[in-house]
């Protein structure tokens, strides 16, 4: 076997470009498991070396980004068992000792430098067979592809769109619809209500109105109260006295 001899030039480029590959920056990758606090990652670019592809380690204890403040915060629900996409991000260095502290400045064990142990995972990103960006509209989905899908759409004209297949509750003291209301269905009030439903509203409305147990309506300053029945109008609703 003959022997390789390289110039001095030669040798230093070669390991330039062994350090330069050696750097992680970032990668796509595929959550393993997780906790919603730290990950096992598998990267899902290969390495190639003289023509052999090489499966990347699993990377372990793998902190998970989440949008948020000490004040407020966005959760997006993960799968325990793994399953969703992510960008592996790598920091300068290794952030092992900070993850694990209480958020103060920490030095490093060592000088590494994007290993890693300076890994973090972004969740989102995905192959293109995957559905596009929606580019006009700010979109929140729930159980994507399935029969429990919901969705709130906010568009930029101010529409607001939400759909469910099933009730929507707001659990408020208070709600109050400064408007026009239109129903296009049933206006249900549970049984079990303690007080009275107050209800200021014209034509529309009253003629959309299914059964109610409590009630009390202000209907273009004609008080009503008891049992409202089946009434689709206000023709027998049972006044105030």
């Amino acid at each position: 076997m003959s022997e390789l001899i390289y110039s001095d030039q030669e040798l230093q480029d070669r390991n330039i470009q062994y350090f330069i590959q050696s750097i992680r920056t970032g990668t796509p990758g595929i959550i393993v498991s997780t906790d919603g606090k730290m990950a096992t990652v598998q990267p899902l670019v290969n390495k190639l070396f003289k023509g052999i592809e090489r499966k990347p380690a699993v990377l372990t204890n793998v902190p998970v980004w989440r949008l948020g403040t000490q004040a407020a915060r966005v959760s997006v629900p993960l799968n325990p068992k793994g399953g969703d996409y992510c960008i592996i991000n790598f920091c300068e260095r290794p952030i092992d000792t900070w993850v694990s502290g209480d958020g103060t400045a920490k030095a490093p064990k060592d000088g590494s430098t994007h290993d890693s142990r300076g890994a973090w995972i972004l969740v989102g990103l995905e192959p293109f067979q995957e559905d596009a960006v929606d580019l006009e509209n700010l979109v929140l989905e729930m159980n994507r592809g399935t029969d429990k899908e919901c969705k709130v759409t906010m568009k930029p004209d101010g529409g607001i769109e939400v759909k469910s297949p099933l009730s929507v509750l707001i659990d408020s003291p208070e709600a109050s619809f400064t408007g026009n209301v239109a129903i296009a269905g049933t206006l249900d009030v549970d049984q079990d209500i303690t007080g009275a439903t107050n209800i200021t509203a014209g034509a529309d409305i009253i003629d959309a109105i299914g059964a109610m147990s409590k009630f009390r309506m202000n209907y273009n300053g004609h008080v009503h109260v008891g049992n409202l029945g089946n009434a689709t109008s206000t023709s027998n609703l049972p006044d105030a006295g």
